[in-house]
């Protein structure tokens, strides 16, 4: 029989996270060695208050408040940074990295705002990065990207990376709940943090695109380089008139060669119900991309919570560990992360369909209005029609569908539309995806 192999591990952080990985290593750990003849053991765990109760049944003596004490341990060869936040992490990766160790993050944040920096220090120090986890949890996305599609050449990448987002756009579909109803539900669910502003802003799937797009099209990317637009906008009498056109809203990551240019952009959308991703509901998140070789590819899982990331993180460290025990030097150079050096899209260049919604009092003449106007800025329509507001005499909406158009050119309109005396609130405007 072989020799077993004994890989220690320094964990940076124990929270929900930390400890979902602890309590998944006690559990697989006799399975992981009987397949891969590997002994993880985590020996040491940084936290901010050794004295709090935990769960899982966490050995008091491998904690420590002094990141030092697993940085500069020789025995270490292993850390998982789990911390969340970005400045005190981006300098424990780095230091960690100088110190000899190989590591594994959860962190989209200090990825998607630092990859660059930390790709280069792991280069110049011989050691491996891996970030499953950072994405979509469970849900094995960056290693499919990384090695089961290499063969391919990627065009389109749509995801739904974000569960808070998701939950709430589901119950206000499902059970006509108000945004706010939703959130409010989404939070005492755990779905949702206490501040949710990182996830309805839209910056949390930012980052996620930041990194599956640098994968995917090789292309060193900010996340100013991201057009974002948030939920917290939609209103329920959106989320209806899509059911009525057949549509359903998400909050969508794109990104999409254009021209051997890149379209990179996290915004609601609406989408057809017969698209791969309106199907996927609550805290779910799916990726959706099409392949020169394969076509249209589908994954989906859950995309949060404290086991389905570890489970993303045990699997980083067990690939991590039997490189080596075998002695392999995985180490990308930055020419193999950083191929593509595509130019981004402005959002004012791209072009698609619109769902647009103007808030009227009722006035002859104010479909023809409306439209004539579009017309000016060379938008043409598929659909316009007008309804009364239900119990409010006098007000109504215009609902307009559009063909492929200009986002400069939506813009100007709406704009100017804005201005008409008729209008008692502002435009809304959300772009549809096929």
């Amino acid at each position: 029989m072989a020799e077993k192999k004994e890989i220690k591990i320094g964990l940076l952080g124990c929270g929900q996270i930390g400890t979902g990985l602890i309590q998944l290593l006690q559990r697989q750990s006799k399975f992981i060695e009987k397949r891969t003849g590997l002994r993880l053991k985590i020996c040491r765990v940084l936290v901010r208050d050794p004295v709090k109760s935990r769960q899982g049944g966490i050995n008091r003596k491998l904690l420590t408040t002094n990141a030092e004490n697993i940085l500069r341990n020789q025995e270490i060869d292993i850390v998982v940074e789990v911390l969340g936040g970005v400045t005190a992490p981006r300098r424990l990766i780095l230091d960690a990295l100088k110190s000899g160790k190989h590591v594994v993050t959860a962190n989209k944040a200090v990825l998607a705002e630092h990859g660059p920096e930390i790709m280069q220090m792991a280069y110049h120090c011989r050691k491996q990065v891996h970030y499953e986890a950072s994405v979509c949890a469970g849900i094995p996305i960056i290693r499919s990207i990384r090695e089961g599609l290499l063969a391919n050449k990627i065009d389109l990448l749509m995801g739904i990376l974000n569960g808070t987002t998701n939950y709430i756009l589901t119950r206000m579909a499902e059970q006509g709940q108000s945004f706010a109803e939703a959130l409010k539900e989404a939070q005492q669910k755990g779905f949702a943090e206490p501040d949710p502003a990182l996830d309805i802003s839209g910056m949390d799937t930012a980052h996620k695109l930041a990194i599956l797009s640098t994968l995917t099209f090789g292309t060193r990317l900010r996340i100013k380089d991201i057009y974002v637009e948030g939920i917290s906008q939609i209103d329920l009498e959106d989320i209806k008139n899509a059911e009525e056109f057949g549509l359903v809203v998400k909050l969508l990551a794109i990104g999409r060669l254009v021209d051997n240019k890149l379209d990179l952009r996290v915004h609601p959308t609406m989408i057809p119900k017969t698209h791969p991703l309106a199907s996927v509901r609550q805290e779910f998140n799916a990726v959706y991309l099409h392949g020169d070789a394969v076509g249209p590819m589908m994954f989906t899982g859950k995309g949060a919570g404290p086991l389905p990331t570890a489970s993303a993180l045990l699997s980083d460290i067990i690939d991590l560990a039997s490189s080596l025990s075998a002695n392999r030097q995985d180490i990308l150079t930055i020419e193999n992360i950083y191929w593509g050096n595509k130019k981004i899209v402005p959002i004012s260049r791209t072009k698609s369909e619109y769902y647009l919604r103007f808030p009227i009092i009722d006035k002859p003449g104010i479909i023809g209005k409306i439209t004539t106007t579009l017309g000016r800025y060379g938008i043409s329509l598929s659909g316009a029609t007008a309804r009364l507001a239900p119990e409010r005499f006098g007000l109504g909406h215009v609902r307009v569908i559009t063909r492929d158009a200009l986002e400069s050119d939506i813009r100007r309109a709406i704009s100017e539309i804005n201005r008409f005396h008729i209008m008692r609130g502002k435009a809304v405007a959300i772009r549809i995806e096929d």
